[in-house]
């Protein structure tokens, strides 16, 4: 069996983002719904990607330090203001 390293290291960013829809929607792709192991091995791996291959400094997301940001109250509108 792979390691979740070698695992992580060879999703690609097509797959990444099929397992956020996953999670967000709570089905596959296919129309399956997840089942509760399968959504908790696939939050693990969307939070282990994230951690090594994205720069994402969005509210409650994981960094590349493994940290969670979490913004002020103000940076959160003066996110929200730049944004719109």
């Amino acid at each position: 069996m792979e390691s979740i390293e070698t695992l992580i290291d060879n999703l690609s960013h097509e797959h990444y983002l099929n397992l956020k829809q996953a999670i967000e929607t709570g089905r596959w792709h296919t129309g399956d719904k997840l089942t509760l192991i399968q959504r908790q091995s696939a939050i693990q791996a969307l939070l282990l990607y994230e951690v090594k291959y994205c720069d994402n400094q969005d509210h409650l997301t994981v960094n590349k330090e493994g940290h969670i940001n979490m913004l002020s109250k103000d940076e959160l509108k003066k996110k929200f203001q730049q944004d719109n």
